[in-house]
């Protein structure tokens, strides 16, 4: 075994041990797989996720201090107040009803957020992207990274963000149901 393989199988262990851990705290059997632990069954993951799985998935317990991905981004819960979460990945903080968005941090988890993010950012490398619909289009790549999170071994969302690229590029107005062009405000008050 090379070195790299045997740091690789302490990090990996060290991700179990600290899984286990919180999956203590959290009133789990001491021998739960800490990656199941409030999330869906692997047959779940394999047969879709039925509308049980779902709710189950969206009513996982989150804790103030946890680390998760969240809108193409690795951070922490840092308050919890009446329905109302406040997130932070250490530039920016959001406040809102957040935890519907919120995957527990995992390796994987992250690399799809990373992915997607860089997928993003391909679109300033176009000439004339400062009119894009920008808010619209994150919420796209937002949704795209949490399909390609819960639905493990699909290649249909980064196919989808590939897609939009390409046809961004091509500046196709409209592109998987998403405006590619912000409205001209003056055209939608019927000035010209």
């Amino acid at each position: 075994m090379t070195d790299s393989m045997e740091i690789g199988e302490r990090v990996r262990m060290v991700e179990i041990k600290l899984s286990g851990e919180r999956a203590a705290k959290r009133g789990a059997p001491r021998n739960a797989n800490p990656y199941l632990v409030g999330t869906p069954s692997h047959e779940a993951w394999a047969d879709g996720w039925s509308s049980h799985e779902q709710e189950r998935k969206r009513a996982m317990t989150w804790n103030v201090g946890d680390w998760v991905v969240y809108d193409r981004r690795v951070g922490q819960i840092k308050k919890m107040e009446d329905g109302f979460e406040t997130f932070s990945d250490g530039h920016i903080e959001i406040s809102g009803r957040l935890s519907g968005g919120f995957r527990p941090l995992t390796l994987r988890n992250k690399r799809i957020a990373e992915t997607f993010d860089i997928y993003y950012t391909r679109l300033r490398n176009i000439n004339g992207e400062a009119g894009f619909n920008y808010p619209d289009i994150a919420h796209h790549f937002s949704k795209l990274a949490l399909d390609a999170i819960d639905h493990e071994g699909s290649e249909e969302p980064f196919k989808q963000a590939q897609q939009f690229i390409i046809q961004a590029r091509n500046y196709t107005p409209e592109i998987q149901g998403i405006n590619l062009f912000r409205p001209n405000p003056s055209r939608a008050h019927g000035q010209t």
